[in-house]
């Protein structure tokens, strides 16, 4: 693949660092959306899933990865309606057909495709619950116990024994050192964010998702206790082409934990976008 990169202002405001990977051949674009914290590098395996059918289009948020030394100068913190403006206008300035999200990046995701951008045929959702249940509800509130003492080493170590624990071990020691540096200076915007999804549970906020007018994936890791397939399966009620899969034996990161895990991934992904793999049974809702 070509690959570009470069720095896109938006909305005279924001400098969004990206990455536009293009594949000789291809007429369709699919843009990564990040999980909270993450970055471009979290979707290593999801393009090796997907570089050979389309052109990848990456991003960071303007606090996060290689857009935060381009923000310095930004006051405040970046709400989730924010978020919904910047993918909106990023899916409009590159001509998206395809968006994959990954873990809360689908709240963002499932927002927009409610406004229902032109380009957009399909869309993926990875590791998402429209449901904070008990064990996702106990890992946020310990997460903002330790940014509000300072203990950035402490809420390092809770997101590897917990949404975490089935990553291979050098990528337990690649988030501690990642989350290190980059949390540092971004504790209040990652308090938000927390603060954020507690209200969003509290707003009937699905309720937008009915406006969603394209088929919409949903992958879930069997092993995910903090978005389990059980729970993200009320969203079919909400939206009129929701489709379901599971991922045996893959925790809350899937594709990135085992490489049985990301063929597995790589093959329902292809088979829902593309039609190039064998259809797999249980993507289908009842």
């Amino acid at each position: 693949m070509n690959s570009e990169t470069g720095v896109i202002t938006v909305f005279e405001k924001y400098q969004i660092h990206f990455e536009y990977r293009k594949k000789e051949g291809a007429n369709k674009t699919a843009i990564m959306v990040n999980g909270a914290l993450a970055t471009t590098t979290s979707f290593s395996q999801s393009i090796r899933n997907l570089e050979d059918h389309v052109n990848i289009l990456l991003f960071d948020l303007p606090f996060a990865g290689r857009s935060r030394e381009h923000n310095t100068n930004i006051s405040g913190v970046l709400s989730k309606d924010d978020e919904v403006e910047i993918l909106l206008y990023l899916i409009e300035h590159f001509g998206v057909n395809f968006m994959i999200s990954a873990s809360w990046g689908g709240v963002s995701s499932l927002l927009s495709l409610a406004r229902r951008p032109s380009t957009i045929e399909k869309a993926v959702i990875l590791s998402f619950s429209p449901v904070i249940n008990d064990a996702m509800y106990s890992y946020m509130v310990n997460a903002r116990r330790f940014l509000r003492d300072q203990d950035i080493p402490g809420g390092a170590q809770l997101l590897n024994s917990t949404v975490g624990k089935y990553l291979p071990r050098l990528l337990k020691v690649h988030n501690y050192q990642y989350l290190l540096a980059m949390v540092q200076g971004n504790e209040q915007q990652i308090i938000f964010l927390i603060d954020q999804i507690f209200e969003l549970d509290h707003r009937s906020y699905i309720d937008h998702f009915t406006a969603i007018d394209v088929p919409v994936l949903f992958v879930n890791g069997e092993l995910d206790e903090y978005t389990t397939t059980e729970d993200v399966r009320s969203l079919a009620k909400h939206i009129k082409d929701s489709q379901f899969a599971v991922i045996p034996d893959a925790g809350h990161f899937l594709d990135l934990e085992s490489s049985r895990a990301r063929r597995a991934t790589g093959e329902i992904e292809r088979s829902f976008l593309f039609g190039t793999d064998p259809v797999v049974e249980s993507m289908r809702a009842n």
